[in-house]
């Protein structure tokens, strides 16, 4: 009978900021298409490691999974990347996995992000779009490409807003 291929991964493991950090290594089937939040998701399923020994559950952030948010991101083999979008078949094995080193650790891979977030805050890092003017050099849209653009969810070039606004 033919062996079924396995994934193996290695996670840097920490209960809290003052713990000790250690490694598990889990041994895990291979699927079409799996991506390391598979593989975390698996392991959450049947936390046990290679060795056979019951461990915990990783803790670890992810929401989108479209690489979209940015929550899943850790240190995939020594690089940071964000885990819904690194396949594990284009990684090298084992796959480590560690966390964020330029944020606060919470627990596993498991980061605060809390600075980040109140420094896009203070800048108002974001466009405001609130479904009548699409912002475009600070003027509003012409009321001819309003519903075109509303429709769409996609703010116009800068140019067309700016010369419809100027008329």
């Amino acid at each position: 009978m033919a062996e079924s291929k396995q994934v193996i991964v290695k996670v840097k493991r920490q209960a809290g900021p003052k713990e000790s950090a250690l490694w598990e290594e889990f041994s895990l089937k291979w699927r079409p298409s799996m991506n390391v939040i598979i593989c975390l998701r698996d392991i959450a399923e049947n936390p046990v490691t290679r060795d056979g020994k019951k461990t915990t559950p990783i803790s670890y952030d992810s929401n989108c999974l479209e690489e979209i948010c940015g929550s899943c991101a850790m240190l995939i083999n020594g690089r940071a990347r964000m885990a819904c979008s690194a396949l594990v078949d284009k990684l090298e094995q084992p796959i480590r996995i560690e966390p964020m080193s330029k944020f606060p650790l919470v627990r596993d891979l498991t980061v605060d992000r809390q600075f980040m977030f109140e420094s896009l805050k203070r800048v108002k890092a974001w466009i405001p779009i609130d479904g009548h003017t699409i912002l475009a050099k600070g003027r509003a849209c012409h009321p001819k490409f309003r519903k075109k653009a509303i429709r769409s969810r996609t703010a116009l070039p800068a140019e067309t807003a700016w010369r419809f606004a100027r008329k």
